[in-house]
């Protein structure tokens, strides 16, 4: 094993495997944290990737934007917080990324001081107080941001924000639910509902130049053979706080990999990632809501099981029951229906990663 620990000699096997070593080894002795000499070495040794995604199966959805268009083109010196987290959020933010850049939405991205005006990202981080490290100081910011506009998310039982909310503050609601808890508080927040960023993914994430870093060409070196020994049927369940149920997962896709600061390279690697697992196989069982909005852009039968505060059913009601191979389930189906559309993109993806 290596000094830092966890890159196995057999798998360097070229150039950019070697000086990953070398930095390594030159950089163990300085006095900084573990972490920010990993991302060092990652961003330096980050390498463009030959890959082409084979899209057959891609079918986006269609979604009216014309209101979340309007609240957006009245803000001026927009600041995009991306919101942190797994595999789902990156998907979030790869969409939102190019939904700014197909509508012509100028942003900046948060890089400290104190914003304007903020766009924060979508997703699920409004859950009580189990994410409180991760939103304390974005709530910092909403305080003194003369605007805030929170794109589609989902607030359970949160009054840490729902007590913030004020006449500043657009929060667009992906499930009925947030959007009831949200106008029964009575704030002079405009609250409107909507629909989770992901469902606003196009074709040109697949447009999109790649590139990977040492870390993450290691991941795909885990997850393959993980992957490989699962049929055409998998079951992604998810194994953290949100679980509701003790169902046998296969492999917990969402936490497989995750970003802190969400920047465009990483989630671009991410949402292929993400696309190309999910493709692998032809009936998708989850509990993770990304994975299964992934698993229907890629065309799959998906049977959808509840997490602990119903986000999932939620969402489901509001932008997927309208679709015939997305089913929601009360309990583990039994006798799943098969898309017989599966492609080997991971593999491929493996396979371009390893000769760079």
């Amino acid at each position: 094993m290596e000094i830092l620990g966890f890159f196995p000699d057999k798998i360097f096997n070229n150039k950019q495997d070697f000086y990953y070593r070398l930095c390594q080894k030159s950089l163990f002795f300085l006095p900084i944290k573990k972490r920010l000499k990993q991302n060092f070495i990652n961003n330096l040794l980050r390498r463009k990737v030959k890959f082409t995604f084979n899209s057959k199966n891609f079918m986006p959805f269609q979604t009216d934007n014309r209101v979340l268009l309007e609240e957006l083109k009245k803000l001026k010196n927009i600041t995009y917080i991306p919101n942190p987290g797994n595999l789902g959020d990156c998907l979030i933010a790869k969409a939102t990324y190019d939904f700014f850049a197909q509508n012509n939405i100028s942003y900046q991205l948060y890089k400290g001081g104190q914003p304007e005006t903020i766009v924060y990202g979508g997703g699920g981080i409004w859950f009580k107080d189990y994410y409180l490290k991760h939103f304390s100081k974005i709530f910092k910011l909403m305080q003194k941001a003369q605007k805030i506009v929170i794109l589609p998310s989902s607030v359970y039982d949160c009054p840490l924000l729902v007590n913030m909310l004020d006449q500043r503050f657009v929060v667009f609601c992906r499930e009925k639910q947030t959007f009831d808890y949200l106008t029964a508080q009575k704030t002079k927040a405009k609250i409107i509902l909507d629909h989770d960023m992901a469902f606003r993914m196009t074709d040109r994430t697949f447009q999109t130049p790649l590139t990977v870093t040492p870390e993450q060409k290691l991941l795909l070196t885990k997850m393959y053979p993980v992957l490989k020994r699962i049929d055409s049927t998998v079951q992604f369940l998810r194994q953290d706080l949100e679980k509701s149920n003790s169902y046998e997962s296969h492999y917990d896709l969402s936490s497989a990999f995750g970003s802190r600061k969400m920047p465009y390279q990483d989630v671009c690697f991410a949402t292929t990632l993400m696309l190309a697992a999910v493709d692998l196989f032809n009936t998708v069982i989850t509990d993770r809501l990304h994975v299964g909005i992934a698993a229907a852009l890629m065309g799959k039968e998906v049977y959808l099981l509840d997490n602990s505060y119903k986000k999932v059913s939620g969402v489901y009601a509001r932008s997927l029951s309208q679709y015939g191979n997305i089913h929601l389930c009360d309990k583990f189906p039994l006798k799943v229906n098969s898309a017989n559309n599966k492609t080997d993109n991971f593999y491929q993806l493996v396979r371009s990663v390893n000769h760079v």
